[in-house]
């Protein structure tokens, strides 16, 4: 019998793709760690500096990268015939990571404020408040983000209480937490050493317009401080 021979295309376009879409995968996957594992290791201010530094010139360097996988697929792009598909595919890869890696970003900065009590204000803070629609149109998805900067790193425990503000039949009216989540919540328990995210589901009554929301936290340790934070409803509504 005798032999065959086998003749394969090779497209460089796809091949650069490929590699572009890795360099930049392995860099967001590796800046994600990073910023986990200086979460989990407690570093202090010196070696936190230090060690953004570091990240900052690996940005430079994978923006480096980058630039020239760019270069060569425009090259590739040139000597071959486009495969559409492919190319709507990477294209959609590429914005989600550049999407992942602005969201790092975010979370390194947030991060580095915790870590920093000398750049941020220290203590318990009510860090920040959104409220996002979950399809009907009382109802929405409440995201609490509390935040403790402190050199000690003690654990904050207590509660934390919710009051939704408005008027209803031409009156004030305030709804608890247990009153907008069908009782199902009354409370929330605080337990965190850094930063802590509370969320839940609230449905507001019918005919009742808010106009904003009071948070209540309520720490249990010993020189803690009850601290209440106001916020407007327009401010909050993703």
């Amino acid at each position: 019998m005798g032999s065959q021979l086998v003749i394969k295309a090779v497209t460089p376009w796809k091949y650069w793709s490929r590699m572009f879409l890795a360099v930049f995968s392995i860099g967001v996957f590796g800046w994600l760690m990073f910023g986990f594992g200086g979460i989990k290791a407690g570093y202090d201010n010196e070696t936190m500096g230090e060690e953004m530094q570091r990240l900052q010139q690996h940005i430079y360097d994978l923006g480096r990268s980058n630039s020239d996988l760019r270069e060569k697929i425009a090259v590739a792009k040139q000597g071959g015939e486009i495969d559409k598909q492919a190319y709507s595919q990477v294209k959609t890869s590429l914005v989600d990571l550049q999407t992942e890696l602005l969201e790092l970003k975010q979370q390194v900065a947030f991060y580095q404020g915790i870590l920093s009590p000398k750049e941020a204000a220290s203590g318990l803070k009510v860090t920040s408040l959104k409220l996002n629609s979950i399809g009907s149109a009382d109802g929405y998805r409440f995201k609490l983000v509390l935040t403790h900067v402190n050199k000690h790193s003690r654990m904050v425990t207590g509660r934390a209480r919710i009051f939704v503000e408005g008027i209803m039949e031409g009156a004030n009216k305030t709804l608890s937490l247990a009153d907008v989540s069908g009782g199902k919540l009354s409370e929330l328990k605080l337990k965190f050493k850094y930063f802590q995210n509370l969320e839940g589901d609230i449905v507001l009554p019918k005919g009742f317009v808010p106009s904003g929301v009071l948070v209540d936290l309520m720490p249990s340790n010993k020189g803690m401080t009850r601290i209440k934070k106001n916020f407007t409803w327009t401010d909050i509504i993703g």
